[in-house]
């Protein structure tokens, strides 16, 4: 099994080099990157753009794989995550911030790859059945509006895990920005 695991870091280890190959190929690219006409000989615009889209994948791919060969590591982050976002919504005063600390705790564990993904989701699950039984009590409301309330949270929860897959590197209160009550009012 320790045999296995290494030739899986190797693998990780030499796709991180494919990465730095393909960062150098993009930096060379970039100043041609929309410079031709799309019928001219030498657009690399297509090139461009097909590289530059395998290096997310690659990007992705390389975060599944770290996660599953540190499984632990990668559950523990996530539920490291929930709790942290959970205790930051409890010293928000009004409730306000709700949907985005649901996103925020899904796409930080999302980003631990495709186990932290599915530890997010259940997770996110047990937390809305619990809700179903809970939240009409605790927040004096009807049936209905705790229903709705719960698929508003699943909502933010199913965009969080997604963003935090589509972008392993990024801050997730950043990506998760537009759920912040302020941002929602302007829109």
């Amino acid at each position: 099994m320790e045999d296995e695991v290494s030739s899986i870091e190797n693998i990780v280890s030499h796709t991180g080099d494919t990465i730095s190959e393909l960062d150098e190929n993009l930096n060379g690219l970039i100043s041609e990157y929309g410079m031709h006409l799309p019928e001219c000989e030498y657009n690399i615009d297509n090139d461009f753009e097909q590289m530059y889209a395998q290096k997310f994948e690659l990007k992705i791919l390389i975060n599944d794989i770290s996660g599953l060969i540190t499984p632990l590591q990668s559950i523990l982050g996530s539920i490291n995550s929930f709790v942290n976002n959970y205790i930051d919504l409890l010293s928000e005063r009004d409730g306000s911030m709700d949907k985005f600390y649901h996103s925020k705790a899904n796409c930080e564990a999302a980003q631990n790859g495709i186990l932290g993904s599915a530890v997010a989701k259940g997770l996110s699950d047990l937390k809305e059945l619990y809700d179903s039984y809970t939240y009409i009590h605790t927040h004096k409301v009807s049936k209905e509006e705790a229903l709705a309330d719960s698929a508003r949270d699943q909502k933010a929860n199913r965009e969080g895990r997604t963003r935090g897959r589509n972008y392993p590197d990024c801050d997730c209160a950043v990506l998760m920005w537009d759920l912040r009550p302020a941002h929602r009012k302007q829109k």
